[in-house]
């Protein structure tokens, strides 16, 4: 009888592919600083803008991920992540002149990015708020 109690007792406390061990490991993430850098990018029906955040702390903001190395981008200016919270910051181009910084509450994935706004005034950027943009998997030299 005590050797059956056993049994049941470790059978359910395994770590299994459907267990509680399963359901933990898949919700840790790296922390969104070491993987925010990169290029996301709107999918239609929202868009096809497309921003590039560079390790530097610079931005680029394009019409699409085809013209972020344009000479004329929609957008250029400089980002900075505490925690869960990204502020953009443009110096030239759209939102440059008044509103030039805006606040949102991010949640950063291997995927994508995830916008909330917490404070902005252009209502041009402010159009991200609830949207995910997708990650722009760079292209394999063939």
């Amino acid at each position: 009888m005590f050797a059956s109690a056993v049994i049941v007792v470790l059978a359910a406390c395994g770590s299994g592919s459907g267990g509680s061990g399963a359901t933990h490991a898949a919700a840790i993430r790296p922390p969104a600083e070491d993987i925010i850098f990169g290029t996301y990018e709107r999918r239609p029906p929202q868009g096809t803008t497309a921003l590039k955040l560079q390790r530097d702390g610079s931005l680029i903001l394009a019409k699409d991920k085809g013209k972020l190395d344009d000479e004329k981008p929609l957008a250029t200016g400089s980002w900075k992540l505490e925690k869960d919270t990204l502020t953009l910051v443009y110096s030239l181009g759209e939102c440059a002149d008044g509103a030039r910084s805006g606040t949102y509450k991010v949640s950063v994935s291997k995927i994508g990015i995830h916008f909330a706004k917490l404070e902005d005034e252009c209502a041009v950027r402010a159009k991200i708020d609830g949207e995910t943009w997708w990650r722009v998997r760079p292209k394999v030299n063939e």
